[in-house]
């Protein structure tokens, strides 16, 4: 008699593990054209302690503002570093012909630390938006980790989710030290 408690305990657990895996599939299936997923990660700090960024990777697009006056305008931007190496390309208006590179140093990365912070980026963190169907090269992806572990992690892939000064502020620190190794 005991055995039925048990079996019927298993059975629970059964159908709701089968109910969790449906819901599980359905929320990473494709997204129709224009359908949009937003997704907000609670646990992601805003707030940043270490200062010591080891690896620094931004892609953004300003092709869909009307921007005229300033150098990012109607431009593709990749923006990468970390403590070997580091390059910059630009696409659009303006163009550099192909990957610039450089070796960044620990100026660099301190300027980069305090662009970091005088444009609250961590308030970004944890942040994803997506719109299904959209061009591959609209929108912006952030990622930035530090030597503590600590993270800023963000994505929109419908527009470029910083203020105009921060992205010039960073294809400013960029292009210096693009410069300052000989290239542009």
């Amino acid at each position: 008699m005991k055995y039925w408690y048990v079996g019927a305990a298993l059975l629970v657990l059964a159908a709701g593990a089968i109910v969790l895996l449906k819901r599980k599939k359905a929320s990473e299936d494709p997204l129709e054209d224009g359908g949009v997923r937003h997704r907000v990660d609670t646990h992601a700090p805003k707030v940043i302690i270490s200062k010591e960024i080891i690896e620094f990777s931004c892609k953004f697009s300003t092709t869909d503002r009307c921007i005229e006056d300033t150098p990012i305008a109607g431009g593709i931007f990749t923006l990468y570093a970390n403590k070997e190496k580091g390059h910059f390309e630009i696409c659009g208006r303006d163009a550099i012909a192909g990957k610039q590179s450089f070796c960044p140093d620990e100026t660099f990365f301190r300027q980069l630390q305090e662009i970091v912070t005088r444009h609250h980026l961590a308030q970004y963190n944890g942040q994803f938006y997506t719109v299904s169907g959209l061009p591959p090269d609209l929108g912006m992806q952030l990622q930035i980790c530090y030597a503590s572990k600590e993270s800023i992690s963000a994505a929109n892939n419908q527009s470029a989710f910083l203020p105009i000064e921060a992205m010039e502020d960073l294809v400013a620190l960029f292009k210096n030290a693009i410069y300052k190794s000989g290239g542009i």
